[in-house]
């Protein structure tokens, strides 16, 4: 594994988090409000979602890829990341994604 973050010494304030956290999760131009996104990193592997595709990292370098159909995503989001939605959430993004094809 690579180092994945660094911190930098300098004096930072809420605001300058508050400006970045609302860009990426409301601009029409931030990646993160036209398809879904997750990551989680453990030292088992990296797990991402990308849209519909769905990769995973193994800390030797293995690379498994596969395309998810929509209707994956709610299940895949809790068995490999942890996050349960509601139903009327997970028939929330099944049809967000629908939509993008």
């Amino acid at each position: 594994w690579v180092q994945r973050h660094t911190f930098a010494m300098n004096e930072t304030f809420r605001i300058d988090f508050d400006v970045f956290n609302h860009y990426v999760s409301t601009s029409s131009r931030s990646p993160f409000t036209k398809r879904p996104f997750t990551q989680k990193f453990s030292s088992e592997a990296l797990h991402v979602v990308d849209g519909t595709t769905h990769t995973i990292t193994r800390p030797d370098g293995a690379v498994e890829t596969r395309a998810l159909a929509p209707e994956e995503l709610p299940e895949t989001l809790a068995g490999d990341f942890g996050i349960v939605l509601e139903d009327e959430d997970a028939s929330a993004l099944v049809e967000f994604v629908r939509a993008l094809s």
